[in-house]
This record gives C-alpha cells, sequence and structure tokens, in this order.
C-alpha cells in the first residue's frame, strides 16, 4: 500500500511539473509573439516617418497667415522658422506657437497642418486697453487687458488709449513682453474694462487714471476734471445716474472735481 501510495504522488507530481512547464512555456512564446508585434509595427512606423519626411508630395508650398493688424507676416514667418520647401512633418507645431508667442503682440498662435503641403497658422493678437505713464519715466506702455507691455514702447501719449498714472512700482526699466503683474493695476484694468460697458464713461474721450500705491483712484476727464472714487471702483456705477447729469451739466467745464468716495456726492467747483 506504501509503495502505491509513493507512485501515486510522484505520477501527480509529474503531472503538475508539465503543467507548470506547458503554462511557462506558453507564457514565454505570447510574450515574444507580443514582442515581435511591436518590433514589426516600430519597423512599419519608423519606414512610414522616413518615407513621409524624404517623399516630396510633402514639401510645403503655402503658408497660410490670418490677417493680423500688428505684427507683419515677414515677422511672424521670421520667428516660426518655417519656410517654402520645408517638409511639413519635421515642423514641431508646439515649438512654432511657443516661438510666436514670446512676441509682445501675440496672444496665442494656432497651428496646423493642412496635407499634403500647407501649413496654417491662425494669430491672435493683443490690443492695447491702455497706456502706463510712470514718474520719472519718459515712456509711455501701452499695455493689454492683462497687463502685458506691448510694442511700440512710447515715448509720448498714444491718442485715444486711456492714460494710466502709475504711481505703484519703482521698478527702473521695463520692455515689450513683462508683465504688470501686481494688485493695484489689475485693480485698474477691471475699472476700465468696466468703463468700456458703462453708459456714462463709455463715450469720453482723452480718459486717464491716477493710482497710487494705496490703491486710491481718480479718474481725469479733459481739460482738468476729477473724478474721486479712491478703492470703492464700484462707485461710479451705483451713482452712474447721478454722475451723468452732473456730466451733462452745460457748466461743467467750471467742476474743480466730482468726489464719490462718501454716500453723498460731492461736487466741487472752481
Amino acid at each position: 500500500m506504501a509503495k502505491r501510495s509513493i507512485a501515486k504522488i510522484k505520477s501527480s507530481n509529474a503531472r503538475s511539473t508539465k503543467k507548470i512547464f506547458s503554462a511557462i512555456k506558453n507564457f514565454v512564446v505570447k510574450q515574444i509573439g507580443c514582442i515581435v508585434i511591436v518590433v514589426i509595427i516600430m519597423y512599419c512606423m519608423v519606414m512610414i516617418k522616413n518615407y513621409a519626411q524624404s517623399n516630396p508630395l510633402f514639401k510645403i508650398t503655402t503658408i497660410d497667415v490670418n490677417k493680423t493688424h500688428f505684427v507683419t507676416r515677414a515677422n511672424i514667418l521670421t520667428s516660426a522658422h518655417v519656410k517654402k520647401g520645408d517638409n511639413i512633418f519635421k515642423i514641431n507645431l508646439k515649438n512654432v506657437a511657443r516661438r510666436l508667442e514670446k512676441i509682445p503682440r501675440i496672444k496665442k498662435a494656432e497651428i496646423a497642418r493642412l496635407l499634403p503641403n500647407t501649413i496654417r497658422m491662425v494669430i491672435t493678437e493683443r490690443y492695447e486697453v491702455a497706456q502706463v505713464k510712470i514718474p520719472f519715466h519718459k515712456e509711455y506702455y501701452l499695455i493689454d487687458e492683462e497687463g502685458h507691455i506691448l510694442t511700440p514702447i512710447l515715448t509720448k501719449p498714444g491718442r485715444d488709449v486711456l492714460i494710466i498714472n502709475a504711481q505703484f512700482t519703482q521698478k527702473s526699466e521695463f520692455a515689450a513682453g513683462e508683465v504688470f503683474d501686481n494688485a493695484p493695476l489689475k485693480k485698474v484694468l477691471k475699472l476700465i474694462k468696466r468703463m468700456q460697458t458703462s453708459a456714462v464713461l463709455k463715450n469720453e474721450k482723452d480718459i486717464s487714471i491716477t493710482i497710487d500705491n494705496r490703491e486710491d483712484m481718480t479718474i481725469v476727464l479733459p481739460p482738468s476734471l476729477e473724478i474721486r472714487i479712491g478703492k470703492n471702483t464700484e462707485a461710479i456705477f451705483e451713482k452712474q445716474d447721478m454722475l451723468r447729469e452732473i456730466l451733462n451739466d452745460p457748466n461743467r467745464d467750471s467742476i474743480r472735481y466730482i468726489d464719490m468716495r462718501f454716500n453723498d456726492v460731492v461736487v466741487k467747483r472752481r
């Protein structure tokens, strides 16, 4: 009986070992098969890439750029490092967009391939909403709604562009492409955005806004009418009916300032 039991155990162990080796063999075969498939796919991809990058069919013949106001087509193409005759698949679209977005006037650049031989560039530009004048600086810095400094940097005030007389920075130099990134300016830009839709102020010309380090603001209308709003930028919108009435006064030129910092609006005449 003991001999028969030992024989059964050996037979069982042999069958188990055989199953294990069979499973390992199947696993290895499957893995080798997967590796072979991956290698074939990679080889095909390399061959397709080499074919596409050497085939004259895919040489760029057209570079399509949308109409722009500030940045010339020549400047765009020079900065993009894209030219006719280049292979369309050798162009790194993300790198092209990144280079173009370094131009101060360009907010966003979208680059696409149109097979077989066209590159399309859709450029979104930055538009000035104001010009910043800093004490002891002779320059006027054009800025967009996000505070980006735009080109050109002016040596005298630009026409029909709101002036921000800023006293919130001591930096000695600024360059196009930099950003005025501070709380006082962000507050002014938010005010300007509201003013552009205000029924009272949107048609006023040659406006300037003065802001100091305490974020107290004064809007100045020509020739020298001050609207003092302090830190409360909502004051002129909450009381715009009253402000409209004051600004429509036939003797408006005799008004020195309108103080809207308090509950009661104060009008001081010369």
